[in-house]
C-alpha cells in the first residue's frame, strides 16, 4: 500500500482514530510536560479477542505516547477457537504479551479470550499514573504533588493527587471526518502508512513469538519472518 500511494502520488491515512482525538493530544501535551514523571509503561486491556482489529490501535497509542518505537515483543496467542463477529472467513484471535520500546517504555497488552470487559489504558509514570475508559468517557489523572515529587522512587506509599484532566467525548464519526477532511487537504497526515506498517509488524511479532515457543522477537522482523498469513479484519 506505502509503495502503491507513493508510485501514483497520492496520500494513504491509517484509521487509528486517536491520532485525531483533541483527548489525547492534550495527554501527549500532560505526559510531555512531566506531569507523572518518565513514561515507565502503558497497559491495554479489552475483552473479545481480535489482536489485529482491535489491538493495533492499542500498539498505535502506545507509539503515539511514547514517541518511540518498539524493538522487542514477546507475544501469547490464544488458542480456544473463540468464532471471529464479522464471519468464519476471518481469524483473528486474542493474545496477551510484553513489548519492549527504544525510550526504555515497557507495553502491556492482555486481549485473551476469556476477558469480557470493556477497553481501558492505565499509562504508569515514575511519580504518577493515568487511566483512561473511553467507552464511559473517564479519565483519572493522578501524581505526586509538592516535596512528594522529588522523594525517592522506592517510597511507595505517598500519596497520589488527582488533577482536573476535562475531556470531550469520543466520537468516531466526528474523528473520522477530521481524518478524511485532512487526506483531502495538504496538511501533514497524522497516522500514514508507516505508522500502520509499525502497527502490523507487532501483530505479526505476536503470532511469530507465540510460533517459536513464546520466545522475543526482535522488531522489526527479519525477512524470515515476513512469509505469514493472517486473516484479520
Amino acid at each position: 500500500m506505502i509503495e502503491a500511494t507513493e508510485a501514483a502520488g497520492t496520500r494513504l491515512a491509517i484509521n487509528y482514530s486517536r491520532r485525531w482525538s483533541d483527548n489525547y493530544r492534550k495527554l501527549k501535551g500532560l505526559l510531555e510536560s512531566g506531569a507523572i514523571g518518565d513514561l515507565c509503561e502503558t497497559y491495554c486491556v479489552m475483552g473479545g479477542g481480535l489482536l489485529a482489529c482491535n489491538g493495533s490501535h492499542f500498539f498505535d497509542t502506545m507509539r503515539l505516547l511514547s514517541d518511540s518505537e518498539p524493538t522487542s515483543v514477546i507475544g501469547f496467542i490464544d488458542k480456544r477457537g473463540t468464532p471471529n463477529p464479522r464471519g468464519n472467513q476471518f481469524t483473528d484471535p486474542g493474545a496477551f504479551g510484553i513489548l519492549l520500546f527504544k525510550n526504555g517504555m515497557r507495553g502491556f497488552l492482555d486481549m485473551y479470550e476469556d476477558l469480557g470487559v470493556p477497553p481501558k489504558v492505565e499509562i504508569v509514570g515514575s511519580i504518577g499514573r493515568i487511566t483512561i475508559d473511553d467507552n464511559s468517557n473517564s479519565w483519572l489523572v493522578e501524581s505526586r504533588e509538592g516535596k512528594d515529587r522529588t522523594e525517592r522512587l522506592g517510597k511507595y506509599d505517598l500519596p497520589l493527587v488527582s488533577r482536573p484532566f476535562p475531556v470531550e467525548s469520543m466520537d468516531v464519526v466526528k474523528l473520522v471526518g477530521q481524518a478524511i477532511r485532512e487526506i483531502l487537504s495538504d496538511d501533514q497526515v497524522s497516522c500514514n502508512g508507516a505508522d500502520g506498517l509499525a502497527s502490523l509488524q507487532v501483530v505479526m511479532g505476536f503470532h511469530v513469538s507465540d510460533k517459536e515457543g513464546n520466545v522475543p522477537m526482535a522488531l522489526p522482523l527479519i525477512s524470515r519472518f515476513h512469509e505469514l498469513t493472517i486473516s484479520f479484519t
